[in-house]
């Protein structure tokens, strides 16, 4: 009985070994479709001398085309690190404008603000110069007349008691008016 398990045992590793070997024979089969090629590209190229040759290519190739997809990778990396830094520089700068632009206008407003008031101002003291100018009028109308009636109250008056002098001081010439008057009366 242990014999029989042992050949059933045994069957079932020879009908796996054959179904590995047939597989091992199918990959050499197709293995030597490639050999066949690589045999013809050899002989065809002037760049290789052997199948090796083409192997060692085909690896060098091959690490150069990952190292380029590393490079790819790294670089789309930056790149994109690059946009984002772009994006956010750019809402910075967007920000400063619209701080400044209110600080220009704010500015601008102060400007105008005090443009107002100098021209209000100017024209306060136009107003007051006004003033000033025919208050300095009138009293200048005030003193002519004034040594007007002191000179005709003089000219009026008798000769030996009339003032010798012509006052320039207006205050005495009122005094002597307001005696004068008081004289007449």
């Amino acid at each position: 009985l242990q014999k029989e398990e042992e050949a059933k045992q045994l069957q079932i590793d020879l009908e796996e070994n054959q179904k590995l070997l047939d597989q091992a024979k199918k990959n050499l089969e197709a293995a030597d479709a490639y050999k066949g090629y690589l045999d013809s590209v050899v002989e065809a190229s002037e760049d290789f001398q052997e199948i090796s040759d083409i192997l060692n290519r085909y690896k060098t190739l091959e690490i150069n085309h990952e190292d380029l997809q590393n490079a790819v990778r790294d670089n789309m990396s930056a790149a994109e690190q690059s946009r984002r830094s772009l994006h956010q520089l750019t809402k910075d700068l967007q920000n400063e404008v619209l701080v400044q632009s209110s600080v220009i206008a704010e500015a601008q407003d102060r400007l105008e603000k005090a443009k107002i008031e100098t021209v209000l101002e100017q024209q306060q003291n136009e107003t007051r110069e006004d003033e000033a100018k025919e208050a300095i009028r009138e009293l200048g109308e005030a003193q002519m007349a004034t040594f007007n009636l002191y000179n005709r109250c003089r000219s009026t008056h008798m000769a030996e008691s009339r003032p010798k002098v012509e006052e320039r001081d207006v205050m005495r010439a009122l005094k002597y008016i307001e005696e004068r008057f008081v004289s007449l009366k």
